[in-house]
């Protein structure tokens, strides 16, 4: 395990309240060395500065009314930059391009990140860390990875370094990865909707300055509008923390009759919220226009489908739309379902390993980019959807957040003690609002608080090869990466 070092440059920075943070301007610089696995001759070195994308300063931008605790995330060196991937394919150099390409498109050839692995066979795309060269340099951190001659054999087009726990384990990980780590913020609604409902919001219209509560009932909705909250529009880095004690924010209750409610999935869809009852190859939809709180209903055709209802729960079930423009559903037949929206005329099924009838409350469907993460029922599996593969990952809850170990593995609490409703976007794909978290209270529904969830499915920094290297088994590797902070010039 390596060890957890502190870019010291950055202590005075990264811990200060929310209002006063300032993220400062970063470059990153690598070099790839190719060796001949017996002499130990160099063959090869590549070296180049590449671009630092966008991606850390989203996920401050979406700091929820500035009450995020950002501290599971630092120093950002280790955990943001801590891990390496290395695609087959070049990538688009965009700051904002940060999301994950397909794995059809962009096969990755070489990983690595923090940890070491107990065995090189069960993952020969995996590299080590090399803590001895790894460490704290004048104004940031330099990272080396040594790859075995069995190791990254490949040719790499383009590289980048990601979140520690991505580089450690790809997508070749199963339930070893969590794809999320928490960011603890605990705000309370004044007032229920009604017992056993949503205290807090899932939706955020930020173009508007509301957010969406709801308490779903068998034939019927009521979505609590609340207007102004906070100043959910220009948030950003420099907000000042709100007083959560203060009298309730300004709202207004809307109640529609909607056939099939507890067991539809919610979709927020271009402004709108739309209800979606799935069975079969149907899907019986009804859109609340949150402008003039009309609605409207049609029936969409799925083709060659078997979709299945979603489970019956009071705070409302969420499904989500990718960067492809697809929306995910469960199926019956232990598959998963994702269907273009709204022309519903492609439609791709997706085996998975459980036949849970259900999607928990621990999350629903949450869009990444490409990917998509989903658990199922109760005591079900937890996957991220890649193209038309469902790739296993680890569970989404943990019984104790407050435990010494482990403490940002977990989205809500144990399933009796605070489900969750639902991974809704905030401001930007890798924050996500998790409802009715209850801090480990005996009492969710007097305690409920929300949380948020960042996803660890981005790249940090981006770079295509001038030329692209060629790693065979006749030859060991070295990337060593480093990251700094610029000057202002």
């Amino acid at each position: 395990m390596k060890k957890n070092t502190e870019i010291k440059a950055k202590d005075s920075i990264i811990k200060a309240n929310t209002n006063s943070i300032k993220l400062p301007k970063l470059k990153g610089k690598f070099s790839i060395e190719l060796f001949d696995a017996e002499t130990g001759r160099l063959d090869r070195k590549v070296e180049s500065e590449n671009l630092v994308t966008n991606a850390v300063r989203d996920i401050f931008a979406a700091n929820n009314l500035g009450l995020t605790d950002y501290s599971s995330i630092m120093p950002l060196s280790t955990k943001l930059f801590g891990g390496i991937l290395c695609f087959a394919n070049t990538l688009v150099e965009d700051a904002d391009n940060y999301h994950l390409p397909k794995t059809s498109v962009n096969p990755v050839v070489a990983h690595a990140g923090q940890t070491t692995y107990s065995s090189a066979s069960a993952d020969t795309t995996r590299g080590l860390p090399n803590d001895v060269e790894s460490g704290v340099i004048t104004n940031g951190y330099k990272h080396v990875w040594e790859f075995a001659s069995t190791q990254g054999n490949g040719t790499i087009s383009a590289l980048g370094l990601c979140p520690a726990d991505l580089g450690d384990w790809w997508l070749n990980g199963g339930t070893n990865f969590f794809p999320f780590t928490r960011l603890d913020m605990w705000y309370k609604n004044a007032e229920n909707l009604g017992r056993n409902c949503q205290r807090c919001p899932s939706l955020f219209d930020a173009t508007n300055g509301r957010a969406f509560a709801f308490l779903v009932a068998s034939g019927s909705v009521t979505i609590r509008e609340l207007k102004d909250y906070g100043v959910i529009q220009d948030i950003g880095l420099n907000q000042n923390p709100v007083n959560t004690k203060v009298a309730p924010l300004d709202y207004e209750d809307h109640t529609f009759s909607i056939t099939n409610a507890m067991k539809c999935y919610i979709l927020y869809y271009q402004g709108n919220i739309h209800f979606l009852y799935a069975s079969g190859t149907t899907i019986t939809r009804t859109i609340i226009d949150t402008t003039g709180w009309t609605t409207s209903s049609d029936t969409l055709t799925v083709a060659g489908a078997s979709l299945t209802s979603a489970f019956d729960y009071p705070a409302g079930n969420f499904t989500d739309i990718d960067a492809d423009g697809y929306v995910y559903f469960l199926g019956s037949n232990s598959k998963f379902y994702k269907v273009s929206y709204p022309s519903c005329v492609d439609v791709i099924a997706i085996d998975r390993q459980d036949d849970d009838t259900a999607i928990a409350h621990t999350g629903g469907f949450a869009c990444f980019g490409h990917y998509c993460h989903v658990s199922t029922s109760q005591y079900g599996s937890y996957y991220i959807i890649e193209g038309n593969t469902a790739h296993r990952c680890a569970s989404s809850k943990a019984s104790n957040p407050n435990a010494a170990t482990n403490s940002s593995d977990y989205i809500v609490e144990n399933y009796y003690n605070g489900t969750g409703t639902g991974m809704m976007k905030f401001n930007n794909d890798l924050v996500r609002t998790i409802g009715s978290c209850s801090n480990n209270q005996s009492d969710w529904y007097n305690g409920g608080g929300y949380s948020n969830a960042m996803s660890k499915l981005f790249l940090s920094t981006i770079k295509n090869l001038d030329n692209p290297v060629t790693k065979t088994a006749t030859q060991t590797m070295k990337i060593t990466y480093s990251i700094t902070e610029a000057s202002e010039e």
